[in-house]
């Protein structure tokens, strides 16, 4: 009998992705037609997926059904298209998704085949905003049929990537109002009542995860739901099932997959302090069994050792306290708990590399170490030609482990530095390690933009200070050194080019080594060093473009290039600047990034260090510029899990502010040795005390939720029609319009300003803007500040550039901002240059209140507030910020 497949897609807000989606399931090996039933819910989406809907049922008619619904959630649609299948075998695909298009005819084949088995599921890979696998997929290794009392830790959790027999929904539908786990709630009553289901390891799910990160499995870690009706609602409910039995471990790895996520938050929520979630989790934890808690593979040994201290006694500190430890041998030593199980052995340690970098006449190497020996007294020795080198501590606090908030285990970081001038040719780098007197040999993992080698090929090599090359044999576990000759760049590149054509063809190969070879010549003949500037791709006029400008003036023998998309509007007035451009992605942009000594932008995003096309990979060892962080405006919360050294290896990080300076010098960000410098902005310079033009500018940030995502193919985010819906457009717009406002702007000769955030402009018709001006997008930054009175505005840092000119400010906050940063140093309450008001009329009333002499005056405790904050009141901070890396 051939089966029929009915694929339920529940549709919201998901134009840009639906045809590839449907086209997906269209173009199948199996035939659409005779195979498959396709059923679009539309669950009140705003956007056009409607149209898209209606143009596929349209053109099959007898396979696509169309659903519209207002929009009441996944699980109505869901069941909204439960009631209308008639295929054998259903299907959930989320619209946003693809499948591999052979996945069809290897369901109806399995099902064809294992005729007691109603469920088979794909295994789920990532592609867009992230790649590679999902951390379940271990799973497909175990073969074809999953037995849940065996294999117990193979949990499905994703109902987009399962194939289901139609039979399995007579009684059961998705629950409703269940913000989270409404897939694996319905999938594990499946299983557990089968007791087996199936997999199939060659084919795939492609899960998209956007890079506006709104898809269904991101975010949610702040929000109560997210917690106590999580526990309470599915949890404890699936838990409960079983009150007069034992629970199956299925079920228990499932609870404890879920819950540990939860529990290993680094920073503990306020708001679970004061509700029952402790209770609830105790109650959770007894119905685990010790062995479940132990088998979690994303859990390591303290972290699960805490977990088995609060199921039984509530938190302990000191949960390393009864380990010890016994030698194996001349060089191992073996790690043990109390009661005698094995965790690790010394010489299973790997040491992770985070920075590689040649500086100054040294190597420096930063990295860590972070199993579970690193809560005892490990060293980590490095030698140099056979003679130890001082390794020195290094900060990573990021690869803290937790549970509740609680730290339980700490990575040991590391920095070592070597003079460049001590490497010769047979001499060689090694890695140790240390406990208790027995010393063995780490193995060495490169993890980062900054690492330079490669985990998976010792093909690549790095050029110290284009004097010797350096590189790493995974075989030996050991750096070496050769001559920096052509003849060896080219021997090298030779292995390089083979190896890509093995990955990626030979024609790709031929313009990746291209690249490769251009780039080696051209750094081994440079006689000037070479610096790009940037600031956005289609906008200048920030840190960078001011930068720039005092280098033309200053620059001696220097090749200063500034980058930008030469589409845009900005570029011709760069041009009529003298700058000297580079077009963004163009071939000579590539060129550059590898050649260039510098790099210096107002911006830390991917899309300025990083190259694309999947060209990252095999040029992580070519990149060796000096990255100078000039910020697009001062940072007040904290950002160090973003901007952390690690990561973004700045070579300097500039600050504006005296408190945001001590901030970020704080070991959370990484920075050490002046690597942080108070300087003041660039852009500052342009912000000078001069008449103003009686405006008041009205200039607030953005809120996630409210717009349309970013859509490619128009290189914007598309118009929303639901956003007048939110309470940051009704808020503001009551502002614009305000009676009381307006009458006082005429009275005193003021205009009012809007401007909207970059991510709010394709709204702007639906504001009431009448008499309002609305400066377009490429509008001089700094002369909207200086041509301004007073400055209304939210959560936005512009606040700061206007307050170097020491002019009032007012902040509306009627909401908390909806951002999700945790909080720095700075609180508006305390530390504000201005009063709060969540009620417009109030604010006016306070602008009408600072008039004096006919002109809006600043307060002075808000003077004074400013006055602190700065270092500097001068127009000389893009000297400072010269004066700083020239010393680099």
């Amino acid at each position: 009998m051939s089966l029929r497949i009915s694929i339920v897609m529940a549709i919201y807000n998901v134009e840009e992705y639906l045809d590839e989606a449907i086209q997906s399931i269209i173009n199948q090996t199996v035939d659409f037609q005779k195979n498959v039933e396709l059923i679009l819910v539309n669950d009140g989406s705003p956007d056009n997926s409607g149209e898209i809907c209606r143009k596929y049922q349209k053109e099959f008619p007898l396979n696509v059904k169309y659903i519209e619904q207002e929009n009441a959630g996944v699980s109505v649609a869901r069941n909204r298209g439960l009631e209308v299948v008639t295929g054998d075998i259903v299907n959930f695909m989320d619209p946003d998704d693809v499948m591999d298009l052979s996945a069809l005819e290897k369901v109806k084949d399995f099902f064809n085949f294992y005729k007691e088995i109603n469920l088979v599921c794909l295994p789920l890979h990532f592609f867009e905003a992230q790649t590679g696998e999902h951390m379940l997929n271990y799973k497909f290794k175990r073969g074809a049929i999953i037995d849940v009392e065996r294999d117990f830790d193979c949990i499905l959790l994703s109902s987009s990537s399962a194939f289901i027999r139609s039979s399995a929904f007579l009684k059961r539908r998705f629950p409703v109002g269940q913000k989270f786990g409404e897939d694996a709630s319905v999938l594990t009553d499946i299983i557990l009542e089968n007791g087996r289901y199936g997999v199939l390891p060659n084919t795939i799910y492609w899960y998209r995860k956007r890079y506006a990160g709104n898809s269904a499995l991101q975010g949610g870690y702040d929000s109560y739901d997210y917690f106590i009706p999580f526990i309470k609602d599915y949890l404890l409910q699936k838990l409960n099932k079983y009150s007069e039995t034992e629970v199956p471990k299925y079920l228990q790895f499932l609870v404890m997959y879920d819950l540990q996520w939860r529990l290993r938050l680094k920073h503990y929520p306020e708001f679970l302090k004061e509700t029952e979630f402790e209770q609830l989790l105790q109650e959770v934890l007894l119905r685990i069994d010790d062995d479940i808690i132990n088998a979690q593979r994303y859990l390591n040994y303290y972290q699960k050792k805490a977990i088995l201290r609060i199921k039984r006694e509530g938190f302990i500190e000191n949960i390393e306290e009864d380990m010890f430890f016994l030698d194996d041998g001349e060089e191992n030593q073996t790690l043990f708990d109390a009661t005698g199980k094995r965790i690790i052995d010394l010489n299973q340690t790997k040491l992770h590399l985070s920075i590689i970098e040649a500086r100054n006449g040294s190597l420096k190497i930063t990295g860590y170490c972070n199993n579970e020996f690193t809560n005892t007294d490990i060293s980590i020795i490095c030698k140099f030609n056979g003679k130890e080198i001082v390794v020195s501590n290094f900060p990573y606090p990021d690869k803290k482990s937790s549970v509740m908030g609680k730290v339980v285990h700490k990575a040991k970081g590391f920095i070592v530095e070597i003079p460049i001038e001590d490497f010769k040719i047979g001499r060689k780098i090694r890695f140790f390690v240390s406990n208790n007197g027995k010393k063995t040999s780490a193995s060495i993992s490169f993890d980062g933009q900054a690492s330079k080698f490669s985990n998976n090929n010792d093909n690549y090599y790095y050029i110290l200070e284009n004097k010797i090359i350096m590189k790493y044999s995974k075989k030996k576990n050991y750096f070496y050194f050769m001559e920096n000759s052509i003849t060896n760049i080219l021997k090298n590149e030779s292995k390089i080019f083979k190896m890509i054509s093995k990955k990626k063809g030979k024609k790709q190969a031929l313009k990746i080594s291209g690249l490769r070879i251009i780039a080696r010549v051209k750094t081994h003949f440079k006689n000037r060093k070479t610096y790009l500037f940037m600031d956005r791709i289609d906008k200048a006029d920030d840190n960078a473009e001011v930068l720039y400008q005092f280098y033309q003036q200053h620059a001696k023998n220097k090749d200063i290039n500034f980058v930008i998309d030469r589409s845009v509007e900005d570029s011709l007035r760069l041009k009529h600047k003298n700058f000297k451009l580079i077009n963004y992605h163009s071939k000579k942009h590539l060129i550059s990034l590898l050649t260039a000594d510098k790099l210096i932008s107002s911006h830390a995003d991917k899309f300025i260090y990083q190259l694309p096309y999947g060209l990252e990979e095999y040029v992580k060892d070519m990149k060796d510029f000096r990255y100078i962080f000039l910020q697009h405006g001062i940072t007040k919360d904290n950002m160090s899990h973003w901007l952390k050294k690690t990561d973004k290896n700045f070579a300097l990080f500039i600050t504006a502010g005296i408190p945001e300076y001590k901030s970020i010098n704080d070991s959370e960000y990484q920075f050490i040795n002046n690597e942080v410098v108070l300087t003041g902005f660039p852009r500052y310079d342009r912000l000078s005390k001069q008449d103003t033009k009686k405006q008041i500018v009205i200039m607030p940030t953005w809120r996630q939720g409210i717009v349309a995502d970013y859509d490619d193919t128009i290189s914007a985010r598309p118009y929303f029609d639901k956003f007048k819906e939110s309470q940051f457009y009704m808020k503001w717009n009551k502002l614009l319009n305000n009676e009381n406002l307006r009458r006082f702007c005429k009275a005193n000769g003021y205009t009012l300003v809007f401007v909207p955030h970059p991510s709010i402009r394709q709204q702007l018709s639906d504001f009431d803007l009448a008499d309002i001006i609305v400066p377009e997008y490429d509008e001089s930054y700094s002369k909207l500040l200086k041509d301004a009175d007073l400055l209304i505005t939210d959560y936005s840092s512009v606040f700061f550039d206007f307050s170097y000119m020491r002019k009032p400010i007012a902040y509306y906050h009627f909401d908390n901002g909806n951002w999700d940063n945790e909080s720095g140093y700075f609180d508006y309450h305390t530390d504000g240059f201005g009063p709060i008001f969540d009620d417009d009329n109030n604010l006016v009333n306070y602008i009408k209140s600072l008039v004096t002499d006919n002109e809006l005056k600043i307060e002075s405790k808000y003077l004074d507030r400013i006055n602190s904050f700065f270092k500097f009141d001068d127009l000389r901070n893009s000297q400072r910020v010269h004066d700083a890396i020239e010393k680099l």
